[in-house]
């Protein structure tokens, strides 16, 4: 059995790979003949991830995907491609067509197709930036009470459609498109190398497997189809806890200090998040720790993660490892992507821990929102927020879509909270029963039909009437069109981070 075999479940054999790979290889032939190059692009990679390190199918696969590459201009990873199928004795007979791919990839690199956002991701001023709050801008503070624990306010007045904090996650994974997404740094990327021993993760660069096989994918390598069998939405909680593995001995000095900075790439922010363990019911932790047994159990046998490591470290991975299993329902958060490719609606890419966007309360009319670039998610305002006002992130359950009841319920059962928002407590109805206060020049309906063609002027052109709106309606909440506008500004955020690709 080789090492690609060892690490999938349902090829048996060096021979049944070999065969998977080939009829895969040659859909991608069938859909490039027929101009079909998104789908022969995705094919040609999942071969690739097939084929044995050092094998032919190695060489016609970087072959094969170079020439979708080189259709779609974008001559850069057609170049890359091209050589790496050249690296891996690509045949002698059929290597002047690619020999003269590379000539033409060469000359015509300069117009080569780049991939990149609609707008570049927003940054926060050396001038604005938090002395406190690695991550935000001087406009918000965390503070604490008993009532709402930490959380996050108004330091000044705020307008609708402002940033107020742009973080890195300081973990994440990749759930979805995983044949155009690295695994590591989640940058879409069309010339993903692959794992060398299993066929679940791709990257996109030497130095991104390189980082990610250091901090923790030759751990999960032997095991992650096995943890995506029994739940996907358990390999944060994995990772987490196999990349804080130099943090075991020293659990006890996590604990955050008063006035310290609040950073958004350490440990030590998350361990601090809130598991609500004293709320969760016997069966409810039992069945966590159930799970962080049987993952426990994947990573003694069949990883190498423990050797020469004591009975101590067993024990404290089993403890944090259950730990992240109760904070992650409570603090983690759902990456989603967009690109411009015709058809290509918002979806999940992934999903992450964030420290400082962990800190926002919930409530079910909410005054934030936020949109991803990559791992890197950047929060914005939708209505107003005065000085010493709270800022609340919405966690699914929102008022004008959703009965009180329902929400206050889904609400108690993940979060362990009862609702006190100002939609729970004044009894805001939903959405249809909400009143219609009317005297806007342009309707929400219709700067959001402009918006369905994801167009970035459109988008740029909207931002300034939606914020006008929402202060106009802001006035008499509820109402339907506040709502209405706040979505349409929200429309406009994700079309900025929207990604330019020509496939």
């Amino acid at each position: 059995m080789t090492r690609k075999v060892r690490n999938i479940d349902f090829y048996q054999t060096e021979e049944n790979l070999n065969q998977v790979h080939f009829c895969i290889r040659n859909q991608g032939n069938n859909m490039f003949i027929q101009a079909k190059h998104k789908e022969a692009h995705q094919l040609y990679t999942k071969s690739l991830a097939l084929a044995e390190p050092g094998s032919l199918n190695v060489a016609l696969a970087y072959g094969n995907r170079s020439a979708v590459l080189f259709k779609k201009k974008l001559y850069g990873e057609c170049l890359k491609d091209a050589h790496r199928a050249l690296e891996n004795n690509y045949p002698i007979n059929i290597s002047p067509k690619l020999i003269k791919r590379i000539a033409e990839a060469e000359r015509l690199l300069s117009a080569s197709k780049t991939l990149c956002f609609y707008k570049p991701m927003p940054e926060i001023s050396e001038k604005n930036s938090n002395a406190l709050i690695q991550s935000a801008a001087n406009s918000v503070k965390v503070e604490y009470s008993g009532a709402f624990g930490r959380y996050v306010v108004a330091t000044r007045d705020l307008e609708p459609g402002e940033i107020i904090a742009v973080e890195k996650a300081f973990c994440s994974i990749l759930e979805s498109k995983v044949h155009i997404y690295c695994h590591h740094c989640l940058k879409l990327c069309y010339s993903l190398i692959p794992c060398l021993n299993c066929t679940q993760a791709l990257f996109c660069s030497t130095a991104c497997q390189s980082e990610a096989n250091k901090q923790y994918h030759q751990y999960e390598c032997p095991i992650v189809v096995s943890v995506r069998k029994l739940d996907e939405t358990k390999m944060l909680h994995l990772k987490l806890t196999i990349v804080v593995r130099d943090k075991y001995k020293s659990l006890d000095q996590c604990k955050l200090k008063p006035d310290e900075i609040y950073r958004s790439d350490r440990y030590e922010e998350i361990f601090n998040l809130v598991a609500n363990t004293s709320s969760r019911s016997i069966s409810d932790l039992f069945s966590r720790a159930t799970s962080a047994a049987g993952y426990f159990h994947l990573m003694k046998e069949h990883t190498n993660f423990f050797h020469g490591e004591t009975k101590d470290c067993e024990g404290v991975f089993k403890e944090l490892l259950l730990f992240h299993m109760q904070i992650g329902p409570c603090n983690f958060h759902q990456i989603s992507s967009r690109l411009s490719t015709v058809g290509d609606a918002d979806w999940t890419l992934g999903s992450a821990a964030y420290s400082f966007l962990s800190l926002f309360n919930h409530s079910c009319f909410p005054n934030v929102s936020r949109y991803e670039y990559g791992s890197v998610a950047a929060i914005f305002t939708i209505r107003s927020i005065r000085k010493g006002e709270q800022c609340f992130e919405n966690y699914g359950q929102h008022y004008a879509l959703m009965s009180k009841a329902d929400r206050q319920a889904k609400l108690k059962k993940q979060y362990y909270f009862d609702c006190n928002c100002e939609a729970c407590l004044n009894d805001y109805g939903m959405y249809n029963c909400l009143p219609v206060i009317g005297g806007s020049q342009q309707s929400a309906v219709e700067t959001f039909q402009l918006l369905q063609s994801g167009s970035l002027i459109e988008a740029e052109k909207a931002v300034p009437k939606m914020i006008k709106e929402i202060r106009r309606t802001e006035t008499k909440m509820p109402n339907q069109e506040l709502g209405e506008f706040q979505e349409a500004l929200k429309q406009c955020f994700f079309i900025f981070s929207t990604l330019e690709t020509p496939i």
